[in-house]
This record gives C-alpha cells, sequence and structure tokens, in this order.
C-alpha cells in the first residue's frame, strides 16, 4: 500500500542527543534524585494507556512520588519549571538538527505526504524553535500524553494515523528507540530506526526514492 504520512519521534531522531544528558545533571546537579525519579517513572509508566494527559500526568508525579523523596506537588513544580525548560536550553547550546531536515520534509510534502511528530515529552514547539528548525514545516505535532500514552502504547500510535487520516499501514514512524518507537509495527505501520545522521539521510532519501 502506498505511504501517505511520515511520522518522527523528536528527541534522539531529529537532532541527536548524545551530550543531553550529562548537561540536565550538571543543571541538576543538586536535585539529581529528581532526575532518577523521572527516568524511573517513565519506564514504569511506557506503554500503559491513559484517557488523556491530565491523567498520564497525574500518575507521574505521584509515580515519581513513590519512587523518589517528595511529594507529588514537588516534582510537577520542578518538571514543569526546571526539568523542561533546562532541557529546551540544552538543545539549543548543545546539539543541532539532523541534516536536511527542510529539504527532507519538502520533498514529502511534494509526493503529497503528511509529516509529523510524535514526542514522548512536552514542548516540542519550543524545543524545535531551540534547533532553529520551523515547527509549520509540520502538518501535525502530536504530544504521546495527548494520544493516549507513552510509547510503545499502541493507541498512541493508532489515535495519530486517525487525526493525520491515514491507515496505520500507510505511515512510517521513524524513531530512535525500537523498543518504544518501534511499537508503532505492532499496530500495522512501517518503522525505520535511526541513530546517526548517516543512518537519518539513508532512510530519508530512500522513502522519497520509493514514493
Amino acid at each position: 500500500m502506498a505511504l501517505k504520512a511520515v511520522i518522527f519521534d523528536f528527541d534522539g531522531t531529529l537532532y541527536s542527543k548524545t551530550a543531553i544528558p550529562v548537561f540536565l545533571i550538571l543543571g541538576n546537579i543538586f536535585n539529581l534524585r529528581a532526575i532518577r525519579a523521572e527516568r524511573k517513572a517513565l519506564r514504569e509508566l511506557a506503554g500503559r494507556y491513559f484517557e488523556n494527559s491530565k491523567d498520564y500526568f497525574d500518575e507521574l508525579f505521584r509515580t515519581m512520588s513513590r519512587i523518589g523523596t517528595r511529594s507529588a506537588a514537588y516534582y510537577e513544580k520542578w518538571y514543569w519549571k526546571k526539568y523542561m525548560p533546562l532541557m529546551v536550553q540544552v538543545i539549543a547550546k548543545r546539539t543541532h538538527p539532523r541534516p536536511n531536515i527542510k529539504t527532507f520534509i519538502d520533498a514529502f510534502h511534494s509526493k503529497g505526504l503528511k509529516v509529523a511528530i510524535l514526542s514522548d515529552y512536552p514542548m516540542v514547539k519550543a524545543k524545535l524553535q531551540a534547533l532553529n528548525v520551523d515547527p509549520s514545516l509540520f502538518d501535525a505535532i502530536y504530544e504521546s500524553p495527548t494520544m493516549g500514552g507513552l510509547k510503545p502504547c499502541g493507541q498512541t500510535f493508532l489515535s495519530v494515523c486517525q487525526s493525520l487520516g491515514v491507515k496505520p499501514v500507510e505511515a512510517v514512524m521513524i524513531g530512535d528507540k525500537i523498543a518504544t518507537d518501534g511499537g508503532a509495527s505492532k499496530v500495522g505501520m512501517n518503522f525505520r530506526h535511526v541513530t546517526s545522521d548517516e543512518e537519518w539521510n539513508f532512510i530519508c532519501i530512500s522513502l522519497i526514492r520509493n514514493l
């Protein structure tokens, strides 16, 4: 069946995040327990279905509180006021976008495909701007908590396809994590794994040539 949509993961896919964890830790050097609690909580919540983003974030901060040493309210404030803004700052200073993003997206659009982002983390538009990538290049930007839950939640991938007006088999998910982004294949989507600029170029060029 003909391809009708290309969906990109964000972190680690549209940019290399090799240096990101180190600088996030340095920026939270006096609160490393919060980072550890967030990492462990994400692993616990991965793949679970949630009715809406409020339910997801309520459970995220409750889980962090259970794992860590602070209240859910403390972790909620830390996440939105410290951690997410810091992530945007680190992306702006410490990494770069994958090569030829606009060229590839324009090529997909010229072939009639829809192009979207599906990220497990919020503030995607701010991160794109930090990379000097225009958010308006994309037909849609989705954040997993608003679509059903963190990848590899099957409902999340299905909700994105439904929103784009395509069948799962007509869409390809491009991401850097097989365990999460690769969950797209379980609902009938195509999946391409990217971990470097070279792989990024190869995958996008191959898709365009085969359209």
